[in-house]
């Protein structure tokens, strides 16, 4: 049985109480132990200690892989040229060749120790974790319908956001007489987002969102796109800001470093419950129907 089918919903409670008993005596933690179930003992000794837990075991080496690489960028533009391309050895070949093309660096051409790479990590996790010293493992993120969304990549996570949006488009379009806007507001569409408004043309918002200001749209199709997107993150942090800390910290991190500071700051102020579940139902029908966590 793995760790988060053991540990469950209080994963971060359960680390914190093992840690409580592992500073007891060992006479102090057995009468301690007499006093809870059967099931309740068994997960204890399963689950991982904090000692376990160490910066560089939360952080394991997915962790470099799993993260955007623009979320690198700003550290990586405080060392030197040479100090970068030691930097560079550490990420995969795709985010390498993201990474030089903006650094115009190329990673160094002799190995590391395992020291030398062990140093390095820690200090590009150090960058991003800042204080935040209890982020969980994604293993140990408490139970929820959203951490199996922590799969897609960020090109899926862009593509739903888009989709979010128009969402937004849906409502404000029910509002609109002006025949001349609404035949402008269908040209600049693609042939996928006609087709997606046209199998919800039934939606009605169950809350009140602010309207699209389409009267003072500039007409032309990137902005409106623009628009939509914006309103598509607003909605992601909508679903998001509901749920654990250490979630809306992967997802922002799945994300390239703008639109994941952007959901970032909107999570700040939560959600009503009912909302962030409705919005939370769009984004996994939107996945559910374009097979992304199948792929």
């Amino acid at each position: 049985m793995g760790f988060h089918a053991v540990i469950g919903m209080n994963a971060s409670l359960d680390i914190v109480f093992k840690g409580f008993l592992e500073k007891c005596s060992l006479e102090k933690q057995k009468s301690i132990f007499c006093f809870l179930p059967t099931s309740e003992q068994q997960k204890l000794q399963e689950i991982p200690s904090p000692s376990q837990l160490s910066s560089q075991k939360i952080f394991h080496d997915g962790i470099l892989n799993f993260v955007h690489y623009s979320w690198f960028i700003p550290t990586l533009n405080t060392y030197s040229p040479s100090d970068i391309s030691l930097f560079l050895v550490l990420f995969s070949p795709s985010q390498i060749q993201s990474l030089e093309a903006i650094l115009k660096i190329a990673p160094a051409s002799f190995p590391l120790s395992i020291f030398g790479q062990n140093f390095l990590k820690n200090l590009l996790i150090s960058s991003l974790v800042g204080d935040k010293k209890t982020l969980l493992q994604l293993e140990y993120l408490p139970t929820s319908r959203c951490n199996d969304l922590l799969a897609l990549s960020k090109t899926s996570w862009t593509r739903i956001i888009d989709y979010l949006g128009l969402y937004d488009l849906i409502s404000s379009l029910s509002l609109i007489v002006e025949t001349k806007l609404l035949k402008k507001i269908f040209n600049a569409l693609t042939k996928e987002q006609k087709t997606f408004i046209q199998q919800k043309g039934t939606y009605r918002e169950p809350f009140s969102f602010p309207l699209l200001p389409l009267e003072t749209w500039d007409g032309e199709a990137k902005s409106l796109s623009i628009l939509l997107h914006k309103r598509g993150l607003n909605r992601l942090a909508i679903a998001f800001s509901t749920q654990h800390k250490d979630l809306i910290w992967y997802l922002c991190h799945v994300l390239d470093i703008g639109r994941g500071t952007s959901i970032e700051k909107l999570c700040i102020n939560k959600a009503p419950q009912t909302m962030s579940e409705h919005i939370t139902e769009q984004i996994l029908d939107l996945t559910q129907k374009s097979g992304e966590l199948h792929a």
